[in-house]
């Protein structure tokens, strides 16, 4: 809802109340969950509704809920285009994509299991009945990057290693490395000052880092490096890094 009639103030509030009560309980999943749950009830038709689902979501995955997790994420697809609706589209499609990778994983162990030599390409366990078979596509509808791995001191064995990879998530394919980062980790995107909030979509000034640190403008639905500004809410900035998303305070 970039442009035009800012969002509604209360919904603002409601927001920015919402993520102080999420940061008292950033470290206990099961808090957390609960927290998503009550203000999904509370709210149920505020726009702001893919970032409390994508919060939960995420605290569902790191509490090992995959199944209500997955439910979740899928809750986020959608083909609208605003700003808010796309972040919370990519953001499913990002951790459904490592779930998905990890039934590929499951089905590579089970032949491993059989062989005691992993396959020289997925044909393998794509070939598996339907009740077997993992994903042939990540969720950009692209086929998985698969190799063989040898290990560099040990000549000879090409067969017991592999790299599995999504080309859209490249080195962050992992579901459990994406999960050990904490949900309050910071940003390096700081907002500065805004530089216009009443016609068309706001913007704000930025620093990023760098030597010196840099400067920009951003407007909402914009991006800088791996962050995209959401939205202007109240004196708060909405970001997303296409995992989770950020909620940071204007000086």
């Amino acid at each position: 809802m970039a442009g035009g009639a800012r969002a509604n103030e209360v919904e603002d509030r409601q927001l920015l109340a919402f993520w102080e009560r999420r940061a008292t309980t950033a470290s206990d999943p099961a808090a957390s969950i609960e927290v998503c749950r009550k203000e999904m009830a509370n709210q149920p038709n505020s726009m702001y509704l893919p970032v409390i689902r994508g919060v939960m979501a995420w605290h569902e995955l790191a509490a090992g809920r995959t199944e209500e997790g997955a439910a979740t994420l899928k809750t986020l697809m959608t083909s609208e285009k605003d700003p808010l609706a796309l972040a919370g589209n990519t953001l499913a499609c990002r951790w459904l994509t490592r779930l998905d990778r990890e039934r590929v994983r499951k089905a590579l162990s089970d032949y491993y299991t059989r062989n005691v030599a992993y396959p020289a390409s997925l044909a393998p366990v794509l070939e598996l009945p339907a009740n077997q078979r993992p994903p042939a596509l990540d969720r950009w509808n692209q086929p998985w990057q698969y190799r063989l791995a040898s290990f560099k001191r040990i000549p000879g064995l090409s067969d017991q290693r592999y790299d599995l990879r999504s080309g859209a998530l490249d080195s962050e394919s992992d579901l459990k490395d994406a999960l050990a980062v904490p949900y309050a980790a910071p940003t390096n995107l700081i907002p500065v000052k805004v530089i216009s909030r009443s016609e068309g979509p706001a913007a704000v000034e930025f620093q990023a880092p760098g030597t010196p640190p840099r400067r920009m403008v951003l407007t909402e639905g914009s991006r800088a490096g791996r962050f995209y500004f959401i939205r202007l809410v109240a004196q708060s900035v909405l970001l997303s890094d296409g995992d989770r998303w950020y909620l940071v305070p204007l000086p």
